[in-house]
């Protein structure tokens, strides 16, 4: 298993807490998030990749015993993807790929590493439940057209930005299993090709959506909640959960 955490994101949320730390490197009780996540992947003995900005490469240099890969410009997760897979881009073996300023946590997260333990075999998104959701992705489900949290098919990805969609909506957690490193890399290619973007950004929903149109892909959904160290109230409930 290819194991992609994307540190690269520059964190503007976050900076008024954080200052001039990766957000991902910003101490909480214990660890920081990125070494909260790369206890969580151990047990999957996987090749574990960690996606940085060029400018703060130095500053996950205690991790080199890691694969460090440089995205060069901040053209989102999508792009991260591409770079992170770039030298295994004929690859078959399965990806994991992991925000890395989001922590899986509850029973939700074991049940996921579980799954990719034992070998699954299925594409995965994990999703939680989000009371008013914005600048995120609404996952739609074949079983649960009304935003249900339970585990099905996916059969649509909802890009919301700029704007909040009242009430309970199943979002994702920015935790995605692909079981082909080859098919996902070559839809991550023709989006450049393509130069498909939102708000200037190149988005893993986006090639989802057309590996599931196009192509026939299942991503099936697992609820898996999450403490983010997006911005400072989000650190703060992280900083409270661990404390």
């Amino acid at each position: 298993m290819i194991i992609l955490i994307l540190c690269a994101g520059k964190g503007i949320r976050a900076t008024e807490v954080t200052g001039d730390t990766p957000k991902q490197l910003f101490p909480i009780p214990d660890r920081n998030a990125l070494e909260y996540l790369l206890d969580y992947v151990e047990p999957l003995k996987g090749d574990v990749r960690v996606v940085v900005n060029p400018a703060d490469r130095d500053k996950f240099a205690r991790y080199s015993d890691y694969v460090l890969v440089e995205q060069p410009e901040p053209l989102g997760e999508a792009n991260a993807v591409f770079h992170g897979l770039a030298d295994r881009c004929h690859s078959s073996d399965s990806v994991f790929i992991m925000l890395g300023d989001n922590i899986p946590i509850g029973e939700g997260a074991s049940e996921m590493r579980d799954m990719l333990v034992q070998g699954e075999r299925s594409n995965l998104i994990a999703t939680c439940m989000r009371n008013g959701a914005s600048n995120t992705t609404i996952i739609k489900t074949k079983c649960a057209p009304e935003y249900v949290p339970q585990s099905s098919d996916v059969s649509e990805f909802i890009e919301v930005r700029g704007v909040t969609v009242q009430g309970e909506c199943n979002t994702r957690s920015g935790f995605d299993y692909i079981r082909r490193a080859d098919v996902i890399y070559r839809w991550l290619d023709w989006q450049n090709v393509q130069d498909i973007k939102s708000s200037g950004e190149y988005r893993l929903p986006t090639i989802y959506q057309y590996m599931i149109s196009l192509e026939g892909e299942r991503f099936a959904t697992v609820p898996v909640d999450f403490l983010s160290v997006g911005d400072p109230d989000r650190i703060q409930k992280a900083i409270d959960y661990y404390g």
